[in-house]
């Protein structure tokens, strides 16, 4: 599973940036929050966790963890104002976001199950 700290540094190999760990940080645990309200349908995980529970594991599995990384590879693009790099990113994170919504509904949330009454 993807941690802060994990994500953090597979981006540092892929782009190499100057950005400081905690703002990077701050870029994921957005997207922790979309992931959390938006598809899982929970409360809102609150403020960013402490520097020593940054290796605790987020919520997207093995399978999508991928998602973090374009996220953050994304929002270095805009900040460094790399703007077609930026749209590129989007379009590659958009899309697999998509794809775990839709893999979240299949396999995870249950199926609405319809009682119907006084129909005899």
């Amino acid at each position: 599973m993807a941690t802060i700290n994990s994500v953090i540094e597979s981006v540092r190999v892929l782009r190499n940036n100057t950005f400081d760990d905690s703002l990077l940080a701050k870029w994921i645990w957005e997207l922790e929050q979309k992931v959390v309200t938006e598809i899982h349908d929970g409360d809102s995980p609150g403020v960013l966790p402490p520097v020593t529970d940054w290796d605790d594991d987020l919520t997207v599995g093995e399978q999508y963890e991928s998602l973090y990384e374009i996220y953050l590879i994304s929002k270095i693009d805009f900040a460094l104002q790399e703007y077609e790099a930026y749209n590129n990113d989007v379009i590659a994170f958009n899309a697999k976001y998509d794809q775990y919504r839709a893999w979240y509904a299949r396999s995870v949330t249950p199926p609405i199950v319809h009682y119907w009454k006084g129909l005899m």
